[in-house]
């Protein structure tokens, strides 16, 4: 996509549209796959759609929920601080944020990686094997994040030029609270392997909800560095509330009788 993008940008010259067109493209290339991939015959193919279709969607709309209430924590700051400030203030914030959100990226993609081996040993119940990976997640994450720091303030020069300067130290607030929000990402495994993903649904859009009240608050009182704040606080509580979530239903199922 980035390539793509860049070709929008530079050959074309789409100037901000080069990102949606871009994104427009890999997305329908990516679900036209995706469909092609599928090698069932018709009939077979509405069949087992008609026997799954309740469980299907028990499991994705909660699920749609807490990726709603994610797009909402991270579009609403723009709103609130067009609002409060002004649009010379969004552009100023959303450098060191969308730097910053890189964190997320490695953190899905290395989740994404460990996800079948947390799946299979929740399966055969292999606990100790569970508690070693998820351990070794935790130690990726805070490694990578603080690498990226280190790495992003050793060229804060070229990232933040001119008046972007005056919010390079906003930098180290978001790459902590992103940190905060990656840490509970390991956990969804656990609510998508046990189909309890209508409780990510809720805590997502319940903390989405309390960090547009409360960064309004913030941003009046602090100023810009009020929006990383209430992104510490709040990818924190969440992090405290799955958790605490997680491991009520886990050591449920995990004490059964069945088990």
């Amino acid at each position: 996509m980035f390539v793509l993008t860049l070709f929008f940008l530079l050959s074309l010259k789409y100037d901000y549209k080069s990102r949606v067109y871009a994104y427009i493209i890999i997305s329908f290339l990516y679900g036209t796959y995706s469909i092609l991939s599928f090698k069932i015959p018709l009939q077979k193919f509405t069949t087992v759609y008609k026997v799954f279709t309740k469980e299907v969607y028990s499991f994705g709309l909660p699920y749609l929920a807490h990726e709603i209430g994610k797009y909402i924590i991270l579009i609403s700051d723009r709103f609130l601080i067009k609002h409060i400030f002004s649009d010379k203030e969004v552009g100023l914030y959303f450098l060191p944020f969308q730097i910053a959100l890189v964190i997320t990226f490695f953190s899905d993609a290395i989740n994404r990686a460990f996800s079948p081996y947390v799946f299979s040993y929740l399966k055969s119940k292999n606990y100790l094997a569970l508690k070693k990976i998820e351990l070794l997640y935790y130690i990726i994450m805070i490694v990578s994040s603080l690498l990226f720091y280190f790495f992003t303030m050793l060229i804060s020069d070229f990232l933040f030029v001119s008046e972007y300067k005056e919010v390079s130290f906003l930098l180290k607030f978001l790459c902590l609270g992103f940190f905060l929000r990656t840490c509970s990402t390991f956990s969804h495994n656990y609510f998508q392997f046990f189909y309890k993903t209508k409780f990510l649904g809720y805590i997502t859009t319940l903390n989405s909800g309390f960090y547009v009240v409360i960064n309004y608050f913030l941003y009046i009182k602090f100023g810009l560095v009020g929006g990383t704040y209430g992104l510490i606080i709040v990818s924190f509580i969440t992090l405290l509330i799955i958790i605490a979530v997680r491991k009520y239903f886990f050591n449920k199922i995990k004490n059964s009788p069945s088990n």
